[in-house]
């Protein structure tokens, strides 16, 4: 279904636990024809329009984190421009594997903003080397507390967050 088809088709206002159950179908049908996950993978996960309906925070951030991997990412990230400053980061020193990844998701676009993030902590290792010892990134766990975020913030625009403010744990 287009989405202005599905958008005929909501149920609204929606009262009933009913209407709501509907309306989240039509969305998740939606993110089925999309081919942002299967539908094997919503049920195995147990992402269904009752969970949703039912305020299970932890499938629908399962199904938010998919729909940005597998639909957002690809249409934001341009993969010319993200290359060209990964290879001038890696020009400015050696190189810190901060982050583990392989080489067979290098070129999606969660793989290269993950090369992208070890590039800049790798090119202001000199700064941060004390902060950065045991600061394990693997799999973006550091952006839950935002130290990471803060410190690629401090790498692009020093004046806005000098890195002396950034705490990490």
């Amino acid at each position: 279904k287009s989405g202005s088809a599905a958008l005929k088709q909501l149920r609204m206002p929606a009262i009933s636990r009913l209407q709501k159950v509907h309306n989240v179908e039509l969305a998740l049908d939606f993110v089925r024809s999309k081919g942002i996950e299967s539908e094997s993978w919503l049920k195995d996960n147990g992402v269904t329009s009752k969970a949703i309906v039912d305020g299970h925070k932890e499938k629908l951030t399962l199904l938010l984190r998919s729909m940005v991997k597998n639909y957002v990412l690809p249409k934001s990230v341009v993969s010319s421009n993200l290359k060209r400053e990964i290879s001038r980061l890696q020009s400015l020193g050696k190189t810190l594997t901060v982050f583990e990844y392989g080489s067979a998701v290098e070129e999606d676009a969660t793989g290269l903003l993950l090369r992208w993030a070890d590039s800049v902590f790798s090119s202001f290792r000199n700064q941060l080397v004390q902060q950065l010892s045991g600061f394990p990134m693997r799999n973006w766990k550091r952006f839950k507390d935002l130290s990471a975020f803060c410190a690629l913030v401090h790498f692009y625009c020093p004046s806005l967050l000098p890195i002396y403010r950034v705490q990490f744990p």
